[in-house]
């Protein structure tokens, strides 16, 4: 009810001024009559507090309320007619009290039933008729520039972040140029590795093999790896993989000096990759850095070959942390011996089955082949030693209790059980992994697997996209910079407290903004389109910003003049025809101070910029002045409607000739200058249909103004409206 209340309150407030608010007042205050009246019939019903709270719960409407109500009312007329008893009464009214909720709950299932039918209908509907509208260029158009757009920038982005990466690294630049130069060539061999991430995995190979040249000799092997694993282990997913399996080399040494070390690289990645395309999903190759980690001790004398063929199939058995785990377990029972006292009893075990000979703990049989190949030293010394001691093979508890007499560790027992009653296991995915094709397959992956062909398709794209970032960056960085020093720059202002700029900056950040944006685009544009001669486009561009850009012209705004002695840009020329909005020199003033001005020279450069520096300061001296802020809304006999034109019309007003001149003078030259860079013999054709057509808009604009009016008449009848609505309780509106 306190919404009603603070609702007649308001009306009441206003009732002076407005005779639609007593209006108000008083259908306010009926509704609120017939909201009482409602609520003491809903009291009359004596019902019960349990069935009140069940209709409550399932969310009868007013009208769903007043029907029950009425049906109650005849239920209770027909049992006082009937003078039924009162148990008879009490199973009556209980039958009713069912029947009521069970009906509502009914139409209630009823209309979501029908709710969710309507809707998978209008989906299906939406997904049938989604293929024509694609087909026609309908709904995907937009989406499809917005995506490529974003794309090509977080190429070049990241293009840019590799290079500086390897600036980190102090990687020389001969052999920048190298990586880029092999990267570029294994890209075009297999199009769905963008070169970006082939320089990553050659920067990781450098670091991981101690010099470029030798991680340029592994890199070629990486890259055949992770197309492979695209296709095995998914798009995504394979690049993760890869360089967690290098790490997982690196972390087991097996990366060592000289051709040895290579070819040992070389063959793990191959023998990995040849795993994963049997397993699947359950063996991740990246997990032999887990697995490494966890061998500690066990893990530098690996061979190669165990780590190729045996060790993935107990890490997708035993998981590579809890394989790993199990080495190192192993390598201290048998080994190096336990030296604890309760370990004596499994080291005399060990040598009664002559595994372990030697005084004291004596020395494990062959030790050095169980630190390379622990697999195949169970094959070729425990498995015997047990026949022999009458161990049934086949029986696997048997085994597994001799096993455990041999070690109290049951991480390296379990391990040891395992090469034993699963070795049949064991020995069939040996032979899958070697008949598996390994890297071979990246050769014939982009023609035979559809997903590799379109990851090469999208690649190719964000390849050309980092090539033409390489010599749009230099444009777009600075620009960024500037963006963010100006946003800074007024945030520091607003923290100052002053509530004219906090409330004008709000527009002029919108403004700087789409600005510094337009000059960016321009740039963009401008390389992509230029060929071979970039460099000289690019200069081309600067000059042209310089001289037509809003932030030259716009501290011309204030005293009415250019610093070179012309007239001002196009921006400046239109912002002159809307003086009255001062606010609108403010951006583009900002942008242009605190960027970076090309010059010829650097005196040139030093000259402009204390030029900027003085517009800036010119500019900020007007933040605190109202004029500059409400321009000629500062007035206080300032009429908006005849300002705005929207009963008495805009006057006719066009730019003058002198301008329009000036404008395509200033265009004809900077065609002449791009020309002359790019080295073209083309005549440059200026349109000014661009600038004809903004004037077009702005009388057009004057006539949308004129019938502003009754725009502003009708939209103070919905506000009364929406008002009495607003304060009206349970659904009732006056």
């Amino acid at each position: 009810m306190a919404k009603t209340f603070l609702g007649q309150l308001i009306l009441r407030l206003q009732d002076e001024m407005s005779g639609k608010a007593k209006k108000a007042a008083t259908d306010v205050t009926g509704s609120m009559k017939k909201i009482e009246e409602h609520a003491r019939r809903l009291a009359s019903a004596n019902w019960g507090v349990s069935f009140q709270r069940q209709m409550e719960k399932i969310g009868a409407s007013a009208k769903e309320f007043d029907q029950v109500r009425r049906s109650w009312d005849r239920l209770q007329k027909d049992l006082q007619s009937k003078n039924v008893g009162t148990a008879l009464r009490k199973s009556e009214i209980g039958a009713w009290k069912v029947a009521t909720l069970s009906h509502l709950a009914q139409v209630r299932q009823g209309m979501r039933s029908t709710e969710k039918e309507a809707r998978r209908i209008v989906q299906a509907m939406r997904m049938a008729l989604r293929p024509a509208y694609i087909a026609t260029g309908a709904y995907s158009g937009i989406y499809m520039a917005g995506t490529l757009g974003r794309e090509a920038l977080t190429a070049s982005s990241e293009r840019q972040r590799e290079y500086f990466r390897q600036r980190m690294a102090d990687i020389p630049q001969n052999e920048q140029d190298q990586i880029y130069e092999r990267s570029s060539a294994l890209s075009q061999k297999y199009p769905s590795v963008g070169i970006t991430d082939i320089m990553e995995m050659a920067r990781t190979a450098r670091n991981t093999m101690g010099s470029t040249p030798r991680g340029l000799e592994v890199l070629d092997g990486m890259v055949r790896a992770m197309v492979t694993l695209q296709s095995s282990k998914g798009l995504d997913a394979a690049s993760d993989s890869l360089m967690r399996m290098l790490r997982g080399i690196d972390n087991l040494g097996k990366n060592s000096n000289g051709a040895v070390g290579v070819q040992n690289v070389l063959d793990i990645i191959d023998g990995l990759t040849k795993a994963a395309q049997i397993e699947g999903a359950d063996l991740d190759p990246g997990k032999l850095f887990d697995m490494a980690r966890r061998a500690k001790i066990a893990g530098p004398g690996l061979s190669t070959e165990f780590l190729m063929t045996t060790a993935p199939a107990f890490m997708q058995d035993m998981t590579a942390e809890g394989f790993g785990t199990a080495l190192s377990s192993a390598f201290k029972a048998f080994v190096t011996g336990a030296n604890d006292s309760a370990s004596k009893v499994n080291i005399a075990e060990q040598a009664r089955l002559d595994i372990r000979k030697g005084p004291g703990k004596g020395e494990l049989v062959n030790s050095s082949l169980f630190g390379t190949n622990p697999y195949e030293w169970v094959k070729r010394y425990l498995v015997p030693a047990l026949k022999a001691d009458g161990i049934d093979m086949n029986n696997d508890t048997d085994v597994a209790k001799a096993v455990a007499n041999l070690s109290r560790n049951s991480m390296a027992t379990g391990m040891i059980t395992r090469m034993i009653t699963q070795s049949d296991q064991v020995e069939r995915l040996i032979g899958l992994y070697g008949r598996s094709m390994g890297t071979n397959a990246a050769d014939r992956a982009k023609d035979e697997d559809p997903f590799v062909a379109y990851r090469g398709f999208l690649e190719s794209f964000n390849n050309l996209a980092a090539s033409i970032g390489e010599k749009a960056m230099p444009v777009i960085v600075p620009g960024l910079n500037a963006i963010s020093g100006a946003v800074n720059q007024f945030a520091a202002m607003i923290k100052a407290g002053d509530p004219a700029v906090s409330t004008g900056l709000a527009i002029g950040g919108i403004g700087a903004a789409g600005f510094g944006a337009y000059k960016v685009g321009s740039a963009v544009y401008g390389l992509v389109t230029a060929g071979t001669n970039l460099n000289a486009a690019a200069a081309a561009l600067q000059r042209a910003a310089a001289m037509q850009s809003g932030g030259s012209g716009a501290g011309d705004l204030i005293d009415g003049k250019n610093d070179n002695g012309g007239k001002a840009g196009w921006f400046a020329a239109l912002m002159l025809k809307a003086k009255s909005l001062s606010l609108a020199a403010a951006p583009g003033l900002m942008a242009e101070g605190l960027a970076y001005t090309p010059g010829s020279s650097f005196e040139a450069q030093v000259v402009q910029q204390g030029k900027n520096k003085e517009q800036l300061q010119r500019m900020l001296g007007y933040l605190g002045s109202k004029e500059f802020w409400l321009g000629k809304g500062a007035d206080p006999n300032f009429n908006a409607k005849e300002h705005f034109g929207i009963k008495t019309g805009l006057p006719n007003a066009g730019a003058s000739p002198q301008v329009m001149d000036e404008i395509l003078r200033q265009s004809a030259d900077v065609g002449k200058q791009m020309a002359e860079s790019l080295s073209i013999t083309a005549k440059p054709d200026i349109d000014g249909s661009g600038i004809k057509a903004a004037l077009a808009d702005a009388k057009e604009l004057r006539a949308v103004l004129s019938g502003l009016g009754s725009v502003i008449l009708r939209a103070q009848a919905n506000v009364d409206t929406e008002l009495r609505r607003s304060f009206a309780d349970y659904g009732v509106s006056p």
